[in-house]
């Protein structure tokens, strides 16, 4: 019976440091969601992602549960017009609340453009009846990493403007 007792400790043991290691490692708490995150690069399974250099992104996680996907795409130019130095821009933003249960974020969205409508089942798990999507996400070398089943998303942690300033000074 000490046997049994001294084996259930050891498991308690175990289960506690697992559970420490994984809160310490940030992986699925919604407060380390907390911030502006701004794209490094959106790829694909297979590694490719024709129009990153298109896209700007920065997500923007409230700890009230809101949040906005601040995106816009630069439009490529259309055939038989003459090209043009102005850069046209299609808004493909939206906003909502957010909540985490686990290592997914689940998303409702309030009433997204058109032109946003047409892009979230690209980024998201997306039920558009629902006004619904889902990333799973996960955090490594101060990164936010988001996936759909077809999409993954990398992100930076926006600096503050005062570091942006003395980096550029140092160059």
């Amino acid at each position: 019976m000490k046997n049994f007792a001294n084996l259930l400790a050891v498991i308690a043991l175990a289960l506690g440091l697992s559970v420490v290691v994984l809160a310490a490692s940030g992986r699925t708490t919604k407060g380390s969601l907390v911030g502006t995150w701004v794209k490094e690069r959106v790829q694909v399974e297979d590694g490719s992602y024709p129009d990153d250099e298109r896209l700007e992104l920065s997500v923007v996680y409230q700890a009230d549960g809101r949040f906005m996907w601040n995106a816009k795409r630069k439009s490529l130019p259309v055939a038989g017009e003459k090209p043009s130095e102005e850069v046209r821009w299609t808004d493909e933003s939206a906003s909502g609340t957010y909540s985490v249960e686990g290592a997914i974020i689940t998303y409702n969205f309030d009433k997204p453009s058109p032109e946003a409508l047409k892009r979230l089942p690209e980024f998201f798990s997306f039920w558009p009846s629902k006004r619904r999507g889902q990333h799973e996400f996960w955090f490594e070398d101060g990164r936010l990493h988001l996936k759909t089943s077809m999409t993954f998303i990398h992100l930076n942690p926006e600096k503050p403007k005062d570091v942006e300033q003395r980096d550029g000074e140092k160059n």
